[in-house]
C-alpha cells in the first residue's frame, strides 16, 4: 500500500500504471483505495517510511475511540436512558470508549495500517452523524459521506454498510420520514460518491469483489 501511495504521489499512477485507481491491485488480489490514498500526504511529509505509511491508520484508530464515546452517548440520549449501574450516560459512554482504547484488536489493527482500522473510523462516524441527523438533518449528509468512505476502505463494509443502513432505516423510519427531503438528498449524495466504484466495476469486477 505504501509503495502504491508513493507511486501515485509521484506519477498519479499505481505500480501497474493505472491512473488514480479506484481499486489497488497487489499480490494476486485487490484492495479498496482509500487507505492507500490517505497515506499520500504523510508519505509526502515523512517519506516512504513506516511512520509515513502507518500514521493515517494510527490517527484514525485513535479518533475512533473518541467517536465511540459520542456514538454511545447519542444512542443513550436517543432512548433517554436514565438508570443503570453507572448512573450517567457519559460514564457508560466513557467506559465503552475506554474498552475500545485497550482492545488488542484495535491497537494492532491501527498501528499496522490495516484496512479495517480506516473502515471502522468511517463506520463509527457514519453511525454518529446518522444519530445526530435525527435531530439536525444536515448531519445526514455527513453520514452519507462517511458510509461511502467506509465502503471505499474495506471490502467487508460493502456488505456491512448496506445491512447497517437498512437496519437504521427500519429502526428510525418515523424520524426519517419527517426529514424525507433531506434524507433523499443524502442518499443521492451517497449514490454519486459511489458512482466511480460502479463505473470501475464495468471494466474490472475485482474492483468490487476483490
Amino acid at each position: 500500500q505504501g509503495y502504491n501511495a508513493y507511486s501515485i504521489l509521484k506519477t498519479g499512477r499505481d505500480e501497474f500504471g493505472t491512473w488514480l485507481p479506484v481499486s489497488i491491485r497487489s499480490f494476486g488480489d485487490w484492495k479498496p483505495p482509500l487507505p492507500t490514498y490517505l497515506m499520500i500526504p504523510t508519505i509526502a511529509i515523512f517519506g516512504l517510511t513506516p511512520l509515513g505509511v502507518r500514521l493515517p491508520s494510527a490517527l484514525l484508530g485513535t479518533l475512533t475511540v473518541f467517536l465511540t464515546f459520542f456514538v454511545v452517548k447519542e444512542l443513550l440520549d436517543k432512548y433517554e436512558y436514565k438508570s443503570g449501574p453507572l448512573k450517567t450516560r457519559e460514564n457508560i459512554a466513557l467506559v465503552t470508549a475506554s474498552l475500545l482504547a485497550i482492545s488488542p484488536w484495535q491497537i494492532v489493527q491501527s498501528r499496522s495500517a490495516m484496512l479495517v482500522a480506516v473502515a471502522l473510523f468511517f463506520t463509527a462516524g457514519g453511525l454518529w452523524s446518522f444519530l445526530k441527523g435525527l435531530k439536525h438533518s444536515h448531519y445526514l449528509f455527513i453520514c452519507s459521506l462517511c458510509f461511502s468512505l467506509a465502503i471505499y476502505s474495506y471490502y467487508g463494509m460493502r456488505l456491512i454498510i448496506p445491512l447497517l443502513f437498512f437496519s437504521l432505516l427500519i429502526l428510525f423510519k418515523k424520524s426519517l420520514f419527517q426529514k424525507k427531503h433531506v434524507f433523499t438528498e443524502a442518499i443521492l449524495l451517497g449514490v454519486f460518491l459511489l458512482l466511480q466504484l460502479g463505473l470501475g466495476f464495468l471494466s474490472q469486477q475485482n474492483v468490487i469483489f476483490g
